[in-house]
């Protein structure tokens, strides 16, 4: 037998032997989940774009909307709850107050005559810029004028003071800056009323309306996307997204409003700061070479700083929670029954030394007495206000993602310091001490070929806390390299879970 065969042989029994092991665990996953509590439920994401969205009835889209069905078809055998899709912006209100619903109505059929519920994202953010993204759908044009501001064209790249403008001098067109949020708060609402204005009729088929709330649709800032290139990129400790014109105006407001007159903030801070127009965040030339380095952060002016940066942050999600009850959660709302849900991060790298991953992405503050303290949730006390500063708990659900990731301090060659499983853990007891409902997503497609990784999210669902799961992506579940006979077996493991009614709706 020749060399070449007996390999060949050899990676048909290792990818037999995986597909085995994926099965009894994905089994284990979703029988652990429906014995466990009868509000687990296990989602999956659907596709970022079918087909063509401006055309969703031509010939050209018709095969890809035939794999769709196919996939969620299996994704029922599956026992598989609800599928959640994004709902761009940028395709439902490409001009101001003139609303395009075809693709949209052409999904939720679908995924209604597969007898699935439907999970949809409102997607304020570009599709276009991440990890897995294929496709482009920017933000409407129209909002980086909103409120007078003027767009130009440098070197044919879009520009507005409405965008976020990092350390290096970028911009970035993927969400809108938090600091315009007065400028687009009736933007938002009016996309989250005609959402529901259309789709009224198909409340009791939707699980959970999720609201995007930054880039990626997650709580965060910009720091480590494409506009800064390989500067602020895994597992660097990102780029800080506070230098607009906007940005600095607000930081001066905010100091002024907490000391009252510039000889305070020097009193404070040690400076010599002739009046409020002379503070700026810090140098991008020193972050570098000094203030990262000395420690800085911790420093009374660095303290000030990321309090104020991480509670721009958390003024916008509370503000787009706010919206989402104003419109769904009413007496007279059509959707007033339904989950209001929004995303958390798992920038779980560098959190075992320095964590200036998450304080670049705006998750923590340098002013906590301790950002391992279990007072503290880690760091993350003021993000959870987002999820309990609201009309309602028990109508909204934090996600968050990376629930799939071991704790580890390198991948490959790089030194990582990751803790993506310690931070698993400890957002579950945190969210449990807050009465938050918390559930989990996997942060890479590629995760669920590795039994390790389906170990860990039974792990978040079992011991964690999590009340369920949203598996990345539909195709990874459903797709051909899962022969019908493996999916069979995993359909016989989920035939429990698939008579709780509560969980699955059928």
């Amino acid at each position: 037998m020749s060399l070449a065969l007996k390999s060949g042989m050899k990676s048909k029994l290792n990818k037999a032997l995986m597909m085995n092991i994926l099965v009894t665990l994905l089994g284990l996953l979703f029988s652990f989940s429906a014995h466990s509590s009868p509000e687990v439920t296990v989602n999956v994401m659907g596709p970022l774009l079918v087909g063509n969205p401006h055309e969703p009835l031509s010939s050209q889209s018709a095969a890809d909307w035939n794999a769709f069905e196919a996939q969620l078809r299996r994704a029922k055998q599956l026992g598989v709850n609800a599928v959640s899709t994004d709902v761009w912006w940028g395709l439902i209100e490409p001009q101001k107050g003139q609303f395009q619903w075809e693709y949209y109505d052409k999904l939720v059929a679908t995924i209604e005559k597969a007898g699935l519920r439907w999970m949809p994202i409102l997607s304020f953010h570009q599709l276009g810029g991440n990890v897995g993204d294929s496709g482009y759908i920017p933000v409407p044009r129209y909002v980086w004028s909103e409120g007078g501001a003027q767009t130009t064209n440098e070197n044919g790249k879009l520009q507005s003071p409405l965008m976020f403008k990092s350390e290096h001098g970028n911009t970035s067109a993927e969400y809108v800056s938090y600091w315009a949020d007065n400028l687009m708060k009736d933007n938002y609402r009016r996309v989250m009323a005609e959402f529901q204005k259309h789709f009224a009729a198909k409340v009791a088929m939707i699980e959970e309306v999720n609201i995007s709330m930054g880039p990626a649709g997650e709580l965060r800032y910009p720091s480590y996307n494409a506009h800064d290139g390989d500067r602020g990129a895994f597992p660097k400790r990102g780029s800080l997204q506070a230098y607009s014109e906007m940005a600095v105006q607000s930081f001066r407001a905010e100091m002024k409003r907490k000391y009252g007159s510039i000889q305070n903030v020097n009193a404070q801070w040690g400076f010599r700061l002739r009046s409020f127009e002379e503070i700026y965040p810090p140098n991008p030339d020193l972050l570098e070479s000094k203030f990262f380095e000395t420690r800085e952060h911790f420093s009374p002016y660095g303290r000030d700083f990321f309090d104020w940066y991480n509670e721009s942050l958390v003024q916008h999600g509370k503000m787009m929670m706010g919206l989402a009850f104003e419109v769904f959660a009413q007496t007279n709302s059509p959707m007033k029954q339904v989950t209001l849900g929004a995303k958390v991060p798992g920038v779980h790298w560098r959190v075992s030394t320095d964590r200036l991953a998450e304080l670049s992405a705006g998750l923590l503050r340098t002013s906590y007495k301790s950002w391992y303290s279990s007072a503290d949730a880690f760091g993350y006390k003021d993000v959870f206000r987002v999820f309990t500063e609201v009309p309602n708990k028990d109508k909204v659900v934090m996600h968050f993602t990376a629930i799939e990731m071991a704790d580890r301090d390198y991948e490959g060659d790089w030194r990582i310091d990751s803790r993506a499983e310690s931070l698993t853990q400890i957002m579950g007891r945190s969210a449990k001490e807050r009465g938050v409902t918390l559930k989990g997503e996997n942060a890479l497609a590629g995760s669920l070929h590795h039994a390790e990784h389906w170990q860990k999210m039974k792990k978040a669902m079992g011991l964690y806390g999590y009340s369920g799961v949203t598996l990345l992506r539909i195709n990874e579940i459903s797709g051909a390299e899962f022969p019908e006979s493996q999916l069979w077996n995993m359909t016989q493991s989920f035939s429990s879970v698939r008579s709780c009614s509560r969980i699955f709706g059928n």
